[in-house]
């Protein structure tokens, strides 16, 4: 029987040696390179994020001056379709004659108000 209480002490103390070694064996290098490795991860996510918005912002104003370089040669090509198109009728306003009509007021009762009578 004190051999089994030998041996069972043994076992316990080989058990409570081998428990007390749980200290954190990490370096401060390791630390370092795991911060720099989150830190840098961090920072190329943001780098793509803004140079998404950044190409989306250029290919806009891109659009934007395209479109505006569109409108202005419609409204270069207008003008000269308006200019040409005044052209022509100020020749056909030189050929064709002009009628004037004379317009006349409606009675009034005497305060400037017309007469509801109907006109007649």
């Amino acid at each position: 029987m004190k051999t089994y209480a030998l041996l069972l002490l043994a076992v316990l103390l080989v058990g409570l040696a081998s428990c007390g070694n749980n200290r954190n064996t990490t370096t401060e290098a390791q630390i370092d390179s795991t911060a720099n490795a989150k830190t840098d991860s961090l920072q190329a996510a943001m780098k793509m994020r803004n140079d998404s918005l950044i190409n989306a912002m250029a290919l806009a104003k891109a659009d934007s001056a395209t479109n505006a370089d569109s409108l202005a040669k419609v409204a270069a090509f207008n003008s000269g379709k308006a200019a040409s198109s005044s052209q022509t009728t100020s020749k056909t306003t030189n050929t064709t004659t002009t009628k004037t009509t004379e317009t006349t007021k409606p009675e009034s009762n005497g305060n400037g108000k017309p007469k509801m009578s109907g006109g007649k």
